[in-house]
């Protein structure tokens, strides 16, 4: 066991070139949109929308604390989403 690092990192396939996207607690289920730039997650005060390139903030697109499975429409238009116990579509 090591620390706990809490957050959304990329890193290459051999291990290497650890790049941190987002660094804050209570950060889940990232989701990679289907063209592969943005990274949707459930953070710890609703849901979050990150460049994958790490550039820019994360944006706070539906204030919730309870958001669960964010979902990718196939042209990356539309997120679904799970809030408090309410499929939710952005």
């Amino acid at each position: 066991y090591g620390p706990v690092v809490e957050g959304i990192y990329l890193m290459r396939v051999d291990g290497t070139g650890l790049t941190p996207l987002v660094q804050q607690e209570y950060v889940t289920q990232p989701a990679w949109s289907p063209q592969g730039s943005k990274i949707a997650y459930d953070g710890p005060d609703g849901l979050y929308v990150v460049n994958a390139d790490g550039s820019g903030q994360p944006e706070l697109l539906w204030p919730g604390s309870v958001t669960l499975s964010p979902t990718w429409s196939p042209n990356a238009s539309k997120i679904a989403f799970e809030d408090n116990w309410s499929i939710q579509i952005l």
